[in-house]
């Protein structure tokens, strides 16, 4: 790039002084007669060329003069080139600064980024992009910073006013978009063979520049090239494609002024949407500027409908219903290259899984669009952790990221006023109703047992364990007729829990305690009946047993007092016991409370977890990637 020494030149055609506001532009408007002029500077000295005449660009979303500020520095736009890169419209401005430095701004589809030069790049390596594969093949353009290719697309014609700075002047270049995997981005321009400029590209908001204004862009209207009706283009700013209301012929806007046609006509397209609605949808009043039906390829009767939304501000966004479930989807930039082989994907620390994967062709067209309609094959995978999910396009020329988001009827009907769609199935972001976050629920379920067992631990081992009673008794032959009654013994708490233990030295017996705990005071019985009994023997060769020579109960809330027990014992079986014992103590550790509390508490979690596992099953009965079929193979 030259730097020139004089801000001023002479117009070749007119003789009027043209100022340059900086050193590193070479091109410029004569503002008398309106010819676009080129500064060279060679060893004869600074030349001024006449190179065309002016056109004017009624499609550039922002005027000259336009101001905004950028990391805090305050800058104007000086010059604007309007792009035709064959599938998209690209508009490129030159804002100089107050420091007096120089950037280009761009914008495309709505996305503005500020482009500035990149350093320390290998231009030996510049020459491979051409033959690069698109997010497949990497580079290393910048030391030990690896960059795959996410676009290329070539500029056919471009129209310019201002002030800008240029290698060429036949308006033909290729930019190649590169991202490295983390949070960098390349523009690489390439003009002549073997000319290339490289920048960062630092993506940005209308609101964050402050940008003001912003241009408000005509519609045209323009016949069709099959059947010559009036076709009317919205935005001829970014739509490269139209397909006639008329014939349903599809046209390609040459220039800003010719359709062209592309010798294809689609069938009567009369969208749930019509084309030209306008609506409020996520907090955006945006309008439906067009409406594919598409088909995936391979499949009979995979079919869905997208919208093309369309906002100044916000740029578009696309409304994708199937089966009678709708998806908004918007465009991101997001340095995630082509997941090849990956099941799932990490995304701001979130886990997006493959539900889908395919290519999809266009079956039906209407409206306006900034991409092609042509027969090109798109393969497309899907990531969801529903509500939301990513989505990505991949062709010969580009790789596209988009986030989705799950959209209710009831959404659909308040922004367009549409009647609600009939839904077959579960949709592959819809919400389970009652729906809570399970990785949530299941984070607050550990948290509460971790509490609950603290807790119980904690009561453990503070807990007493006092020996209230400790007593054997002999049985004789015959069992007695009147109950056998302990010594006294004294419960100090308020409220106290008792646990008996009962043990007797049963053998292939059994050996049953009615008891009574009775207070001496006021009278009051607590009934309580246990028992033990122990059975083994050999069957088949081999030892068993069952059952056990000791057991225990729980009595909860007894009063503080003087109490006894009266025990009436009874056994049975082959073998007589002569003798049994029962011990009582206070203020024992209560595990059973603790796991009662702990089943009721679960109820909640497993009949959540449940449901969704059967709601989860029927969503992913529509996904080739189904990890239930997997779980029951």
């Amino acid at each position: 790039m030259y730097f020139f020494d004089t801000h001023t030149t002479v117009c070749p055609v007119c003789q009027s002084v043209v100022s340059f506001r900086s050193n590193a532009t070479n091109i410029n408007t004569c503002s008398n007669c309106h010819s676009m002029l080129q500064r060279t500077k060679g060893e004869a000295g600074l030349k001024t060329t006449h190179i065309g005449y002016n056109q004017t660009l009624a499609n550039t979303t922002i005027p000259l003069g336009a101001r905004g500020i950028y990391n805090g520095k305050n800058f104007e736009v000086i010059g604007a080139c309007y792009c035709d890169m064959t599938r998209f419209f690209n508009n490129r401005f030159t804002i100089l600064f107050t420091d007096g430095s120089l950037a280009w701004l761009t914008e495309t589809m709505g996305f503005y980024a500020i482009l500035q030069k990149a350093a320390d790049v290998y231009s030996s390596k510049l020459p491979l992009l051409a033959g690069m594969d698109i997010a497949q093949d990497k580079i290393e353009l910048q030391k030990g910073s690896q960059q795959y290719l996410v676009d290329k697309s070539k500029s056919e014609k471009t129209y310019a006013c201002g002030e800008i700075h240029s290698p060429d002047t036949d308006g033909i270049f290729t930019a190649y978009e590169l991202a490295d995997g983390y949070n960098q981005r390349l523009e690489v321009i390439e003009y002549a063979k073997g000319n290339f400029e490289v920048y960062n590209i630092l993506y940005c908001t209308p609101a964050e520049l402050q940008l003001q204004p912003l241009n408000t862009t005509a519609a045209l209207v323009l016949p069709c090239d099959s059947c010559t009706k009036p076709v009317q283009i919205v935005l001829p700013q970014y739509s490269n494609h139209v397909v006639c209301p008329a014939c349903f012929a599809w046209n390609e806007l040459q220039g800003v002024d010719r359709l062209k046609s592309k010798n294809k006509k689609f069938n009567a397209f009369n969208p749930l949407l019509p084309v030209g609605s306008c609506g409020q949808l996520k907090n955006i009043d945006y309008k439906i500027t067009g409406a594919t039906r598409k088909y995936e390829t391979g499949s009979i009767n995979t079919e869905w409908t997208e919208y093309t939304l369309y906002n100044p501000q916000n740029g578009f966004a696309f409304l994708a219903e199937y089966n009678g479930h709708w998806t908004y989807l918007k465009e991101v930039k997001i340095n995630q290259p082509w997941p090849v082989y990956q099941q799932e994907i990490i995304v701001n620390n979130e886990q997006y899984v493959l539900f889908n994967d395919y290519t999809f062709r266009i079956k039906e067209a209407a409206g306006e669009f900034y991409s092609t309609l042509g027969s090109g094959t798109v393969m497309a995978k899907e990531y969801i952790s529903p509500p939301e999910m990513y989505a990505v396009e991949k062709n010969d020329t580009e790789l596209t990221w988009y986030k989705a988001a799950y959209t209710s009827n009831q959404e659909i009907f308040e922004a367009f006023g549409t009647n609600a769609t009939y839904q077959h199935g579960i949709g592959p972001l819809q919400p389970m109703k009652g729906y809570i976050n399970m990785g949530l629920l299941k984070q607050l379920s550990l948290v509460a047992f971790t509490l609950l067992f603290c807790v119980q631990v904690f009561f453990s081992l503070t807990a007493k364990n006092t020996v209230l009673l400790e007593q054997n008794f002999l049985l004789p032959d015959s069992l007695p007729a009147k109950a056998i009654v302990t010594t006294a013994f004294e419960v100090k708490p308020r409220l106290a829990n008792l646990e008996f233990e009962i043990s007797a030295p049963v053998n292939n017996s059994w050996f049953n305690a009615d008891i009574t705990l009775v207070n001496k005071q006021n009278g009051k019985e607590y009934p309580l009946d246990k028992g033990v009994e122990f059975y083994h023997g050999y069957s088949g060769g081999e030892k068993w047993s069952e059952g056990s020579t000791s057991t225990d109960a729980l009595l909860s809330s007894i009063p503080a007092g003087i109490y006894h027990l009266n025990i009436f014992p009874s056994q049975g079986g082959n073998y007589q016991i002569n003798s049994f014992s029962i011990a009582v103590r206070s203020d024992v550790p209560m595990w059973r409370n603790f796991i009662f509390i702990v089943l009721l508490a679960s109820i909640f979690p497993l009949l959540q977890w449940t449901r969704h596992q059967v709601f989860e099953r029927r969503r992913w009965n529509n996904s080739p990637h189904n990890p239930f079929n997997s779980e029951e193979a």
